[in-house]
């Protein structure tokens, strides 16, 4: 095995194992996110913070996730949308649920 190739494994080695706990971290702290006394548009912010460390790993977090860790970080206020959203048989965008629940805050 050639210099670099032991070098790269080495490396690989190293740092993978905290990439690896670091998506760990930040897979923990997506999905216990929750609104709380946070306006909708700053909780909606938090959560995309989280997947912005995901990217930045270059890790994705698929449409489902993103939406679920949004939903389940809800109070019982929003539970009407919660269900239209989840009993839905065309699935919803990131986008979508976002303007969905910013108007539901709004009307609120």
């Amino acid at each position: 095995m050639d210099t670099s190739a032991k070098i790269w494994k080495a490396v690989v080695a190293l740092y993978g194992s905290k990439t690896t706990s670091k998506l760990l971290f930040y897979r923990r702290t997506l999905h216990s996110q929750r609104k709380g006394e946070l306006s909708m548009k700053d909780f909606l912010v938090k959560i995309k913070g989280c997947w912005d460390h995901f990217a930045s790993y270059g890790e994705i977090i698929s449409e489902h996730e993103h939406i679920t860790a949004i939903l389940n970080g809800l109070s019982p206020d929003y539970e009407s949308v919660v269900t239209i959203v989840t009993s839905s048989l065309v699935p919803y965008t990131v986008q979508g649920v976002t303007s969905m629940l910013l108007d539901a805050e709004a009307r609120q």
